[in-house]
């Protein structure tokens, strides 16, 4: 479980690709079939949650200009196999042994816009990113890594590694935690925190050469509140700090990135 505070949410044509897995069976099904909790046996399969809410964050890593943005939010599984979550989209667990669970997932990467401190350096194009993901849980929470590669846009791979726990504090009282760090390839780090020459007479800011390495590090916290008996609330805090080259790029203004976020959603 990333806590990531920058770390862009599932968008929702992959929210409504998870959900087609199972509404056209549900729609298919009997009333005699409906468990006892008024769901199908198909929706049955299901577990997690999904929603959508507001979150106030930077309009880019390193900004110090925050905004408001819609915020898609997952973390549901279908018969313990197909998964749909804010760290790696939508993905399926291929290879599972134990508490360890391996396999590829497709997300997005959102990019950047040519504004503000940014302006002059063009723009960075929302495009897919194919990842592989792997998490090992224990009594004491859940390690991951996953790797992605952006295909278009930055055209970089990035590494996240991730530590997370989770509380039931009360029958409807949830609260999960997680810290972590990320490792970006050089495409990446030159495409959001370098500048070439073209960009510095455009810009006025000096050329800046960027190199692979440790971005960032990160953690937050979620408190999910059980309203109602699927429905429910969730507040995130999220901290972020640039690391390296990518803290001490002119792009950067703040190396500290919050995130305050709040949402509803449907708990299977």
């Amino acid at each position: 479980m990333s806590m990531d505070p920058l770390a862009r949410t599932v968008p929702a044509f992959l929210m409504a690709a998870m959900l087609a897995l199972g509404a056209g069976p549900a729609a298919a099904q009997s009333q005699a079939d409906t468990d006892a909790r008024g769901r199908t046996s198909a929706w049955a399969d299901f577990s997690g949650y999904v929603g959508a809410g507001v979150a106030f964050a930077p309009v880019f890593e390193g900004s110090q200009r925050m905004s408001l943005q819609f915020e898609p939010m997952a973390d549901a599984t279908w018969k313990d196999r197909v998964f749909l979550n804010d760290d790696n989209g939508l993905g399926v667990w291929a290879f599972k042994a134990g508490g360890f669970r391996v396999g590829p997932s497709i997300y997005y990467s959102e990019g950047r816009n040519n504004n503000g401190r940014a302006h002059g350096l063009g723009r960075i194009d929302l495009a897919p990113v194919f990842k592989i993901a792997a998490a090992y849980r224990t009594d004491f929470g859940e390690f991951t890594i996953d790797a992605g590669r952006t295909a278009g846009g930055d055209n970089g791979v990035v590494v996240n590694f991730d530590y997370g726990v989770r509380f039931t504090l009360t029958r409807s009282l949830t609260i999960e935690g997680g810290v972590g760090a990320t490792w970006a390839n050089g495409r990446y780090m030159r495409a959001y925190f370098g500048i070439n020459e073209n960009q510095s007479i455009a810009t006025g800011q000096p050329v800046t050469t960027v190199r692979a390495g440790m971005k960032d590090v990160h953690g937050g916290i979620s408190l999910h509140y059980r309203a109602l008996e699927h429905g429910f609330i969730q507040l995130s805090f999220g901290l972020s700090r640039l690391l390296g080259d990518a803290a001490f790029s002119p792009i950067t203004h703040r190396d500290l990135q919050p995130l305050v976020a709040l949402g509803v959603g449907y708990q299977f």
